[in-house]
């Protein structure tokens, strides 16, 4: 019995391994920020926002913030790729944390954003495509959260308590719009944008992706829109 127990674990240890190893592999190929969105940031009025960095997270934090937002990146997207994102609205006031997800994946560890949430502030929760569905998760039953922004993307959850604003890509062919429609069901009577010219990449900063659409605007173009948006969203 007990030779039977030590090889069970060996075998398991080792399927345990392989995975892990795939996953690294698997996380390796993952879309990393382009070097023109560090020179856009190095433009920004940011003298009042302090950066810091965690294994788990890039946090821009400002004296007396209006509100706490959390990012939640893509899928196979290194978290670095929305540091414009989180510089521009940290530059507007608002403390902000992107969340570094395991091996790429916000999926493998759903609900570990809501450590970023606020006990204090209102939360914002904001996330781009796999990262808005878990987002979702993390926002749904959380009286914490009061918005939450899907960013090519779609909610998974119930967010019918909360106020939901929804952007899209016109030339964005990796979000699925048969689920886009199916999941309006979950939320109520939310905010939508389309922006005009850009595509699925564009809600980060990474260049192309595979099986998206061609944008005919740029990264800081659309991103400066989504940024804009959202303020005007959250100030109304």
């Amino acid at each position: 019995m007990k030779r039977v127990l030590k090889w069970t674990g060996i075998v398991l240890g080792g399927i345990v391994v392989l995975m892990v190893a795939g996953l690294a592999v698997y996380a390796s190929t993952a879309y990393e920020a382009e070097e023109a969105m560090y020179n856009a940031i190095d433009d920004l009025a940011l003298t009042a926002v302090d950066v810091d960095e965690d294994m788990d997270e890039i946090r821009f934090t400002v004296d007396d913030p209006i509100a706490n937002v959390v990012i939640i990146p893509g899928g196979l997207v290194d978290a670095n790729a929305y540091r414009y994102l989180g510089a521009k609205l940290a530059e507007a006031g608002y403390d902000v944390t992107i969340f570094k997800t395991l091996f790429h994946l916000a999926i493998l560890t759903p609900n570990y954003a809501s450590r970023f949430l606020s006990d204090d502030l209102d939360n914002i929760v904001i996330g781009h495509s796999l990262g808005g569905t878990v987002g979702s998760i993390v926002a749904s039953g959380d009286d914490r959260v009061s918005t939450v922004v899907l960013l090519g993307s779609y909610a998974f959850r119930d967010l019918s308590d909360k106020d939901v604003l929804l952007i899209t890509g016109e030339n964005d062919l990796v979000l699925d719009m048969d689920a886009y429609e199916e999941a309006k069901s979950l939320v109520s009577d939310p905010t939508e944008y389309e922006i005009q010219g850009g595509n699925h990449a564009g809600f980060g900063w990474y260049g192309e992706q595979d099986g998206d659409g061609d944008a005919t605007i740029t990264s800081k173009e659309q991103l400066d829109a989504v940024v804009l948006l959202i303020l005007n969203h959250l100030s109304e």
